[in-house]
């Protein structure tokens, strides 16, 4: 099962690529891979996920809000770069983060209804939440539309990813561009040159930009 010329892998995390490597000596590409620590000859195809969080977050500032949260459910990987992004967009703003500002979302289907119900309760201490995706950015936009509460006019919310769900929502949702289908691209690219013995790097980090929609606008009146 294992006689291929090279493999891709997606999302590892923690100690998943040793446990990979002890069984596999042939060329390796990874995406989105956070933990390479004693597996450097893998390269990684990313991208700066804590530069794009920072990015939007002091967009989300400079439109005047001082009470912004973060949402994600956990704090690893993927999730744990752009809440560092976050966490320092925040303060180089000099606005002091606090725990109640992370708001986590539990995904599970027996429990994503009950933490959206919660988050959208604390939601009022806030006028912009960073969402960690799209996915999650429209999911909370359509939970807070369920109880009254209108985006941009009563909060502020800002994604991650620019995919469809985002363009197509409406409001269409203010989030950070990546783009996936080049790091597909650029996997397959830099596999193909370890497979020929081609010297390749650790890390390859794509851009990310601001795709400004809808979602955010300045904080309400008194907010």
């Amino acid at each position: 099962t294992w006689n291929v010329d090279g493999l891709i892998l997606f999302g590892m995390l923690d100690d998943d690529g040793n446990r990979v490597s002890t069984r596999y000596k042939k060329p390796i590409v990874c995406i989105d891979t956070y933990s390479l620590d004693g597996i450097k000859h893998f390269t990684n195809i990313g991208i700066d996920d804590e530069q794009g969080i920072y990015d939007m977050v002091s967009f989300i500032i400079s439109k005047g809000h001082k009470r912004v949260a973060f949402l994600a459910d956990y704090d690893n990987g993927v999730d744990h770069e752009r809440f560092k992004g976050y966490r320092r967009a925040l303060s180089d703003a000099g606005i002091e983060f606090h725990e109640s500002d992370y708001l986590e979302l539990r995904p599970k289907s027996d429990e994503i209804e009950e933490s959206l119900a919660e988050i959208c309760e604390r939601a009022w201490r806030f006028t912009a939440i960073m969402c960690v995706s799209d996915l999650y950015a429209v999911t909370l936009m359509s939970a807070l539309k369920d109880r009254g509460i209108s985006v941009p006019e009563g909060i502020s919310v800002a994604g991650f990813d620019d995919n469809l769900l985002g363009k197509f929502h409406r409001p269409a949702l203010t989030t950070v561009h990546q783009d996936v289908k080049k790091k597909g691209v650029v996997a397959a690219e830099t596999l193909f040159r370890k497979i020929r013995g081609e010297k390749t790097e650790e890390q390859i980090t794509l851009p990310t930009h601001l795709v400004i929609r809808d979602s955010v606008t300045a904080p309400r009146m008194g907010a």
